[in-house]
């Protein structure tokens, strides 16, 4: 497959502002209590976004993790463990991307 011109720009740009992202999901995160709340539609539309993200970018773990904390912000009304260990699992890939 041929890059398209200014592809290598962008991509950089999407590693530079993965740790940015991760970065606002763990602060989320610590926002989420019991019950409903805005701070677990804000970090289920920041999943769903990294989600496309990541596929754009030829991430597919990335998308796959996401997709996981996406599917978990939908189904968890209290506690917020499961969703930090999808964060921390998307941190450490973003090491790895930034490599």
């Amino acid at each position: 497959m041929t890059e398209r011109p200014g592809w290598e720009a962008l991509h950089a740009l999407f590693v530079t502002r993965l740790h940015a992202r991760i970065g606002l999901m763990r602060e989320t995160v610590a926002q989420i209590g019991p019950g409903p709340s805005d701070a677990r539609t804000d970090l289920q539309r920041q999943f769903h976004s990294l989600a496309g993200i990541g596929g754009t970018f030829g991430y597919p773990a990335i998308t796959d993790l996401a997709r996981e904390g996406e599917a978990l912000c939908a189904s968890i009304a209290a506690g917020s463990a499961p969703i930090a260990a999808s964060i921390e699992q998307i941190s450490r890939l973003a090491a790895d991307v930034s490599r």
